[in-house]
């Protein structure tokens, strides 16, 4: 089975980047690509949700292995609609001991459902009107 592969973006390059994921897609992981100046010299600090609601930092749960991150499924929202999340990525104190640098990509996502909780109804089948039979 494949894992969600995802890239992170500038927050205004984010949402017109976004992919469509169906529900059944989904096996265990997410795999976000940094981009390369991320790759070697960044931490993870924090994942947050930001929409459509705020959510907890989940970087606990986060695996960083050079320019990617990989996500357990169970860790990000699932539901159906669109969701936008923030990476805090910090730089290692190995390559600067004396700089404090954070910097921030996002990734997003839409999520959509081929099996809804609710069957829709398509038509609805409408009774005829007894005061009009009655006049025939």
């Amino acid at each position: 089975m494949v894992d969600i592969i995802l890239k992170s973006y500038k927050y205004d390059e984010c949402l017109s980047n976004s992919i469509v994921i169906n529900l059944s897609q989904i096996h265990t992981h997410f795999l976000i690509e940094l981009k390369d100046k991320f790759s070697h010299t960044y931490d993870v600090v924090s994942l947050n949700q930001i929409s459509p609601k705020e959510g907890n930092n989940v970087a606990s749960e986060v695996d960083k292995n050079q320019k990617w991150i990989r996500i357990p499924k169970e860790s990000l929202d699932l539901s159906e609609g669109s969701h936008v999340y923030e990476i805090i990525l910090e730089q290692n104190s190995f390559y600067d001991k004396y700089l404090d640098s954070k910097s921030s990509v996002y990734f997003s996502y839409r999520i959509q459902n081929d099996n809804p909780d609710k069957p829709y109804i398509y038509m609805k089948r409408e009774e005829p009107d007894e005061s009009v039979e009655s006049n025939l």
